[in-house]
């Protein structure tokens, strides 16, 4: 490993916490949501680490490393997106990574409250989430969706659609959830903020039906 690579790959550890622990995410803003809503839901600070892989193929080989090295870890955790080619896709691309087909046996499809396969004494246990909700296909920005309100929501979708198409609208299809979540955040008090800060100040509501589901994954996945 480069010097650079070796600094690069410090840079990804977001924030350390307990070393045998660890959640790998996306991006960014995967994180500081998480984050954001961990502190929500008060669980300790530290109670694990985060990796931030800056892709999903780059997060999936990280998990097949994790997997296969030979530091003690009691749990690994990964989450990343079902992104428009849907769950199906994406588990059966996690099922074949090596070192998960050699050593864990997952169901046939995503647990819709977060997959968590027990450890045994030389292995961890594995976890994972695909945003949305193990079931629908997309992405952060889509569970995000489901933290804000309903009527704010639905109003920023009409907006959204009334300038679909225009020449300096350019956003794909792809990224509508993206549009959709950054207009509503456009009519808080303090519009703008990033996503992990707008859970904090509940412009995104970290109590809704989805994120109660996904941290008590994370607090079964990690026994908090």
């Amino acid at each position: 490993m480069t010097r650079w690579q070796d600094e690069r790959s410090k840079r990804n550890w977001l924030r350390q916490g307990d070393a045998t622990k660890i959640l790998l995410v996306e991006g960014q803003d995967d994180a500081h949501s998480i984050i954001a809503l961990c502190e929500a839901h008060d669980l300790a600070d530290g109670l694990f680490s985060f990796f931030v892989c800056d892709s999903v193929s780059k997060a999936l080989a990280k998990l097949d490393f994790l997997i296969s090295d030979a530091e003690p870890r009691t749990a690994v955790g990964i989450v990343v997106d079902a992104d428009e080619a849907g769950t199906a896709a994406r588990w059966d691309a996690i099922r074949s990574k090596p070192e998960i087909r050699r050593h864990y046996s997952l169901p046939p499809a995503p647990d819709a409250e977060g997959t968590i396969v027990p450890g045994t004494d030389v292995l961890p246990a594995l976890g994972i989430w695909l945003m949305p909700d193990n079931a629908s296909p997309g992405m952060l920005e889509d569970f995000l969706l489901h933290l804000a309100h309903p009527d704010g929501i639905a109003a920023a979708r009409d907006t959204v659609a009334g300038v679909r198409g225009q020449p300096w609208a350019p956003f794909r299809d792809v990224h509508h959830s993206k549009a959709v979540i950054h207009t509503w955040l456009a009519w808080q008090d303090e519009p703008g903020k990033p996503l992990g800060q707008s859970i904090t100040s509940h412009a995104l509501r970290p109590h809704t039906p989805i994120a109660l589901s996904f941290t008590d994954w994370l607090k079964r996945l990690f026994n908090a």
